[in-house]
């Protein structure tokens, strides 16, 4: 038996009002066609519908790709997902990922020297478990200008000897490919945390 992952949530309309009775197709793509060396895994698509209170409850291959299609809207939102490597999701957190925390990808002290251009990188983790480079939608605070400026994304140069910070003060979400549908129009979500900033990463400059 494949270890699944068990993905629930609840469907509702505009005005607040569970959905029931409304269908989420997921179709197999392959990915995985098989389970070690003895199982196969086969089926087209399957309808998932809503009950009553307008929740629905399925179970998914953890690591399996599942075409989602999403009904109701103009056209029906259809969105590629990786199924994590865990027990359950939410629903939300599997079909529109949001950023749930940013890291320095080296958090160390950074020694340079004086005219020396460098570079930081940041990655973000998703609620579905999957991690992103988000360095260009950043934006960053230096605490000493007169050691450290910003060139562009994560790109810094040193202008003077000293020692300062540099901080990431918040990210620009919906530059990221994420929160964006097929057609570029960004996703809107309500009620979603701001994302965990890092601690200001140190640099001397000398």
């Amino acid at each position: 038996m494949p270890d699944l992952c068990t993905v629930s949530g609840i469907l509702y309309d505009l005005h607040g009002s569970p959905l029931p009775g409304v269908g989420i197709r997921l179709r197999n793509i392959s990915v995985p066609a098989a389970i070690g060396t003895t199982g196969l895994v086969l089926g087209g698509s399957r309808r998932v519908v809503s009950d009553e209170d307008g929740a629905v409850r399925f179970a998914l291959i953890q690591g399996a790709q599942v075409h989602v299609e999403v009904p109701g809207r103009e056209q029906d939102f259809v969105r590629t997902v990786t199924v994590p490597e865990e027990d359950a999701i939410d629903l939300v957190a599997l079909l529109y990922p949001h950023l749930v925390s940013v890291a320095w990808e080296d958090d160390t002290a950074v020694s340079v020297s004086d005219g020396e251009q460098f570079s930081l990188v940041l990655t973000g983790t998703f609620s579905d478990g999957t991690t992103a480079d988000v360095t260009s939608a950043c934006t960053f605070e230096i605490g000493d200008e007169d050691a450290v400026m910003h060139v562009s994304g994560g790109t810094f140069r040193a202008v003077g000897t000293g020692s300062t910070t540099i901080s990431v003060t918040a990210v620009d979400t919906d530059d990221l490919e994420v929160y964006q549908e097929p057609d570029g129009d960004v996703i809107e979500r309500v009620g979603v945390d701001d994302p965990t900033l890092p601690d200001p990463v140190a640099v001397t400059v000398s």
